[in-house]
């Protein structure tokens, strides 16, 4: 499935990428969600169905683009304190936001 980016963001120290795809099976479209740090995808949340005119009426009025930066976030916290509690046992040094 090919995705394009139509936003790019900030939250919490991540950089959040909006993309767009066709369902192959509905009509809609599917967005994506990404959190990065440092160019490493951290996180990914999908929402299908998405029947909106632009991207920025997504990101403007749906509400269900900052519900999916939330949960994104929160999941790129979570697996970022999860590497950063493994750093050390590696070799490597703290990382943060």
């Amino acid at each position: 499935m090919h995705y394009e980016r139509v936003h790019n963001a900030t939250s919490k120290g991540f950089d959040i990428v909006l993309s767009f795809a066709a369902d192959e099976s509905d009509p809609n479209l599917i967005a994506r969600v990404q959190a990065f740090f440092c160019n490493v995808e951290l996180a990914s949340v999908y929402l299908g169905g998405c029947d909106y005119e632009s991207a920025q009426e997504f990101v403007k009025e749906s509400g269900y683009f900052d519900d999916m930066v939330r949960e994104a976030v929160q999941e790129a916290e979570q697996n970022l304190a999860m590497l950063t509690a493994l750093a050390p046992e590696r070799g490597f040094r703290d990382v943060a936001p």
